[in-house]
């Protein structure tokens, strides 16, 4: 598959494997991955609503800490945190090659 065939939305879906965060990111919503024409990736869009995806910043998760509470990653209360913490966690500035530029935010589906 050539790197311009993955251009577009991709609808991600969990597959067990027995790692702790198995399940965790299904809970809060995740919907995949976004290759942009330009080469780039959101590698973390999640739901926001019904008709809106958010890109998040991955450094912005604290993934010792994810892993050590795993088990809460699955409950409703984690799911609620989430959606209220989302716009903290937004990917919305890329820093390429010391040039910043404003990254699109979530699109509708």
């Amino acid at each position: 598959m050539a790197p311009r065939e993955l251009i577009g939305l991709w609808k991600g879906r969990g597959i067990p494997t027995g790692h702790p965060f198995d399940g965790v990111l299904e809970n809060l919503g995740w919907f995949g991955k976004r290759f942009t024409p330009d080469m780039r990736a959101d590698a973390l869009l999640f739901r926001s609503g019904e008709h809106r995806l958010v890109a998040i910043d991955p450094r912005w998760i604290p993934l010792g800490l994810a892993l050590r509470f795993h088990h809460i990653g699955r409950t409703r209360v984690a799911r609620n945190l989430f959606f209220y913490l989302q716009r903290r966690l937004r990917a919305s500035f890329l820093e390429d090659d010391g040039v910043w530029w404003r990254r699109e935010r979530g699109h509708g589906l």
